[in-house]
């Protein structure tokens, strides 16, 4: 059975034969060492996701003066046959990652929660509220100055 592994033992080679630390590397790219590290190590799994383990592996790979195409493609078809199923946040133990469609589903949940709890709000409190400030004139009923009344019993002005 062919497996796909990652060339990091080149790039740890071609940093050594630089001269260089991964402390040196830090301060020029300011790659994290750890990331640096887990490329160097083909611990891919250890990088916070594809996308930053591409720019990572681009950047290195052009101080270190390689043609990053090479290891690009590695880690890419590394990657497609192992997909990263879990991440490390800081020092919190290993989280599962939902797939694609589990994540637009609680992004467009959140979204219809919020229009929901927005219309609620409106229908309970704002809308009673601008309903009761407006003045209001009842069918039937109208005022009318004393001075212009007539009284009944004597039919004069009062």
């Amino acid at each position: 059975m062919n497996t796909i592994t990652f060339p990091g033992t080149a790039l740890a080679e071609a940093r050594k034969a630089q001269g260089k630390t991964l402390q040196d590397v830090y301060e020029d790219i300011h790659v994290p060492m750890e990331h640096i590290h887990a490329l160097e190590g083909a611990r891919l799994h250890e990088l916070p996701g594809v996308t930053y383990g591409l720019g990572f592996l681009r950047t290195y790979c052009e101080y270190l003066g390689l043609d990053p195409a090479p290891y690009v493609d590695q880690y890419r078809l590394f990657t497609a046959v192992h997909p990263p199923r879990r991440i490390s946040i800081g020092g919190l133990p290993q989280l599962e990652v939902p797939s694609r469609w589990m994540g637009e589903a609680l992004t467009w949940g959140t979204l219809c929660a919020v229009l929901l709890l927005g219309w609620v709000t409106y229908s309970m409190i704002m809308q009673p509220w601008v309903e009761s400030s407006e003045t209001r004139v009842e069918a039937g009923t109208f005022e009318v100055a004393p001075e212009t009344l007539w009284d009944v019993d004597t039919g004069a002005r009062n």
